[in-house]
This record gives structure tokens, C-alpha cells and sequence, in this order.
């Protein structure tokens, strides 16, 4: 459902208590920065929460929704929809699968015990900046 709400350009309020979404563990997709989430508890409070997200944090958050979609989306199931056009729109965007990669190539590099923490470092920054730049195919 989270996808979803995103491709209608909704904000996701997720409501469930210690259950991580796709890619957030590894630090890949930032969801405070494009969601809410509320504790389970605190549900009969939603419509204070609610109220209390301010109109700039609400557009915030709807720019990152935009901005974090890709990131969860299907290339293949969406990019025959863009058949006939000069240029195909996804051309150098990470897809989910990029995305899934990604999260496997910072695993690697993390686990790693041929490198120094230094080197981790350096390697961990470079793919988070590959992925920040729309990375390429």
C-alpha cells in the first residue's frame, strides 16, 4: 500500500510498530524524510499528528515522496507505458532492482574484512553519492 499512496502523490503515514520498510535498514531510502510513522498506540491520536504537520514540512515530505518513488518502482513494469517516445524517461535512473543492488554492493563493503574502516568509508560514500546523482546503467 505504501508504494501506492506514493504514486498518487499521497504522504505515507505507516503504522506499525518495529517493522522496517523496503531499504531502510540499510540507510538507502530516508523515510522521516517522505513519511509519518505512528506508533500503533497513538492511533487515537492520528488526528493531532496529523494537524500538527506543518505546511512546509508537508511539502517537504511530498517532494521526497517524488523524489524516493523510483527507488521502489519496477522498470520493466513501468517503461512500456513510454513506448514511442524519442527518449525512454528512465534512461539513468536507479529502479528498484538499481536500488536493490545498491543495498547489496553497501552490504558487501560493509562485511568486507579485506578492507580498513577507512576504506569502508570511502567505498560506502561513493556508492551513497552514485545513488544521490541518479547513478547509470
Amino acid at each position: 500500500r505504501l508504494f501506492e499512496m506514493m504514486v498518487m502523490g499521497c504522504i505515507p503515514v505507516i503504522i506499525q510498530d518495529n517493522i522496517f520498510q523496503a531499504f531502510e535498514t540499510d540507510e538507502v531510502l530516508d523515510y522521516p524524510s517522505f513519511s509519518l510513522r505512528v506508533k500503533a498506540a497513538d492511533i487515537p491520536k492520528l488526528h493531532l499528528v496529523l494537524q500538527g504537520v506543518s505546511p512546509q514540512q508537508r511539502r517537504r515530505m511530498q517532494e521526497g515522496v517524488w523524489q524516493n518513488l523510483r527507488h521502489l518502482m519496477w522498470r520493466e513494469w513501468y517503461s512500456n507505458s513510454h513506448e514511442g517516445l524519442e527518449r525512454d524517461p528512465w534512461d539513468g535512473i536507479p529502479d528498484a532492482f538499481e536500488t536493490l543492488m545498491t543495498v547489496l554492493r553497501l552490504r558487501t563493503i560493509r562485511k568486507s574484512d579485506d578492507l580498513s574502516p577507512e576504506e569502508k568509508e570511502a567505498r560506502v560514500q561513493a556508492v551513497r553519492r552514485w545513488l544521490d546523482e541518479g547513478g547509470s546503467r
